[in-house]
């Protein structure tokens, strides 16, 4: 487990510090590497539960994986396992989803004491528990036990979609969604209230594995990163692909991580000072501009031209795409942009950002135009990311 208290957020004064003890020379160097941090910060998840209440397809959505595909976590079939499985995230192995055991398995056969001799519920940052029809007595349990440890636990019903279909085929014109979704959470709340392992029924989250636009997917995704540390969260944040949960919300938290790197890239970028600016008398290291901005691209799903995603977006989004691109496309566009923002007013505005103050920096000018540069177009990146995904959103409702 990574020690996160030794492991905080980089600051003014740790930058300070820094700089006070191995001077500037090595400045772009020491923050690049503090951004790229989240990287390698371990999260484990614990996914408890039953087999067939739908584990191995959540393991695989959640990783982005079809279950057909290579390393992809088996579904349907028997419980035969006593230790517990281990799936990497594939853009970032640090992040690791546990296939545990139940405790009805036949080695355990609903012993808890024995099941905790070979299943460390002690090791996992958060567990999600996982519902096949009502959670059963040995799910309570493996409830009780881990709360015992102090680490919080969500309960989850993720194969929704099959319960609504069926109650609609068995009700025909009296069907309700609504009370229908009700009373399966009621069916699975009683016995948790009752022992005082959630307050309220709303804390249940059902989903579905193969429509995750629909029902709580989205509700549990933001459940799961309050709860987590800050740099676990950030890590979390920026390793979900949301191309394929397609949520507005994820694409905020994207956007106040992002937002939180720029200060930290502006001054990296003024410390390497290593491309001049024609015509300004200020130099900034662009290759780490246009890389950070690629980095944005990435993070909020903005659909290449030719992708299959890119031709459902409407004409005008379309345009707004391909004009970024053609704005942010190179270091030569880059340049031009840092010049035209090189300005005293901006350096005015955005000093205050400036995380050290006076000689350090060479030039406060190429901070505030990098600065003002990311800020801007962060903003227009996020504008046209939540409009394609409202687009997308709307196409996937209506098939």
């Amino acid at each position: 487990m990574d020690d996160f208290k030794s492991w905080g957020m980089l600051s003014a004064e740790e930058l300070r510090d820094y700089v006070e003890q191995n001077g500037v020379s090595r400045v772009a160097e020491y923050v690049t590497s503090k951004l790229d941090a989240w990287k390698n910060v371990v999260i484990q998840f614990a996914v408890c539960g039953v087999s067939g209440a739908g584990k191995s397809t959540f393991i695989n959505r959640i990783r982005g994986l079809e279950d057909i595909d290579t390393g992809a976590a088996e579904v349907d079939v028997t419980e035969c396992t006593k230790e517990p499985k281990c799936y990497d995230h594939p853009s970032n192995p640090k992040i690791k989803f546990w296939d545990l055991p139940g405790i009805t398995n036949p080695f355990y056969k609903g012993d808890l004491e024995e099941y905790c001799k070979n299943v460390p519920l002690d090791e996992y940052d958060t567990y999600l528990i996982f519902a096949k029809d009502r959670l059963t007595a040995d799910d309570l349990k493996l409830a009780e036990r881990i709360r015992s440890t102090g680490k919080k636990f969500f309960f989850i019903r993720a194969r929704i979609d099959q319960d609504v279909e069926n109650a609609k085929r068995s009700r025909k014109h009296l069907f309700d969604e609504d009370a229908t979704l009700n009373k399966i959470r009621k069916s699975i709340s009683q016995n948790l209230i009752e022992r005082g392992l959630l307050n309220d029924e709303k804390e249940i989250f059902l989903i579905s594995n193969h429509f995750p636009t629909k029902y709580q997917f989205d509700e549990l995704t933001q459940a799961i990163l309050a709860i987590l540390p800050q740099r676990q969260r950030e890590s979390l944040i920026l390793t979900i692909d949301n191309a394929l949960i397609l949520s507005k919300n994820t694409l905020k938290e994207k956007v106040k991580v992002l937002k939180e790197r720029i200060k930290f890239v502006a001054t990296a970028s003024a410390f390497a000072a290593t491309v001049p600016i024609p015509g300004v008398s200020i130099s900034a290291d662009i290759a780490m501009i246009q890389s950070e901005i690629n980095f944005y691209i990435s993070q909020l799903g903005l659909s290449q031209e030719g992708s299959n995603r890119f031709s459902l977006l409407v004409s005008n989004t379309q345009t707004q795409i391909k004009a970024l691109s053609a704005v942010l496309g190179s270091t030569m566009q880059i340049s031009g942009l840092l010049a035209a923002y090189a300005t005293e007013s901006v350096v005015k505005e955005f000093s205050r950002y400036i995380p050290i103050i006076g000689t350090a920096i060479g030039s406060s000018l190429s901070f505030g135009a990098t600065y003002y540069l990311l800020t801007k177009w962060l903003g227009e990146m996020e504008e046209i990311a939540l409009k394609a995904l409202e687009e997308t959103l709307e196409n996937v409702r209506s098939h």
